[in-house]
């Protein structure tokens, strides 16, 4: 499905309550005067977001509009959608993102931070400082949470730099719940929460925008503990990076 199809698919599944505060954002966010699109048609407005953004940026603008409206099920489908298409979209909310498609087109946003999009054949990687990463200095910082190597790489907690490479590998997104609410950290509503989603990549994709992200340096250093031991050949790699 082409692009300006899956945006305009999107803004016709919003309510009329919804569609006018999508406007407004979008207005908002992204400088698109309100009086342009105020009365426009879903199929209108589609097309002044792929012109402003162009079409590899449209999926990642349109996922962070509907997060800033409180529509995430609609953003994280969005860009299930598109990445399940060959390409991969990241919407940030404070904080430097970047992506990297696998066989498709990138999409990267973020409203605040650096932004580094970077990758071959398939890799993706992220850079970027704002809201939603550890800063030293900051209230959250300090050693290691296994004594296998430092959760904190350059200012960032490991689980924030590697964010979008832990949302694209990471495949044991039911077993890492598990652990989490065995241990207490979180509960059984957030359980579902992340388990609501079909596909891996956005049960992953809510595990770590949702719920670790919030959680603090807690919830991050316990998911660098459970995926240094079961996943020990991905963390070696995402730490030669």
């Amino acid at each position: 499905m082409a692009v300006d199809d899956l945006i305009r698919g999107v803004l016709d599944n919003l309510k009329a309550e919804n569609l006018d505060k999508f406007k407004h954002k979008l207005s908002t966010l992204h400088k698109i005067g309100y009086g342009l699109i105020e009365k426009e048609t879903n199929v209108a407005i589609t097309g002044r977001i792929i012109e402003n953004f162009g079409k590899k940026n449209a999926i990642a603008r349109t996922a962070e509009v509907l997060r800033e409206i409180g529509v995430k099920n609609g953003a994280d489908d969005l860009e299930d959608e598109y990445a399940g298409q060959g390409g991969v979209s990241v919407a940030g909310t404070g904080g430097g993102v970047s992506a990297v498609g696998t066989g498709g087109g990138a999409s990267v946003a973020g409203t605040g931070g650096g932004a580094s999009a970077a990758g071959t054949g398939g890799g993706v990687s992220a850079a970027g400082t704002g809201g939603g990463v550890s800063v030293a200095g900051t209230g959250d910082t300090g050693g290691s949470a296994s004594g296998s190597g430092s959760t904190q790489t350059e200012g960032q907690h490991f689980v924030e730099k590697q964010k979008l490479e832990l949302i694209e590998r990471v495949r044991m997104v039911e077993s890492i719940l598990d652990q989490l609410l065995h241990q207490e950290l979180i509960d059984g509503e957030q359980y579902e929460f992340v388990m609501d989603k079909t596909t891996t990549r956005g049960r992953m994709r809510r595990l770590l925008h949702d719920v670790i992200s919030p959680g603090g340096r807690e919830l991050k250093d316990e998911l660098y503990r459970i995926l240094e031991e079961k996943n020990p050949a991905l963390m070696r790699d995402l730490k030669g990076k």
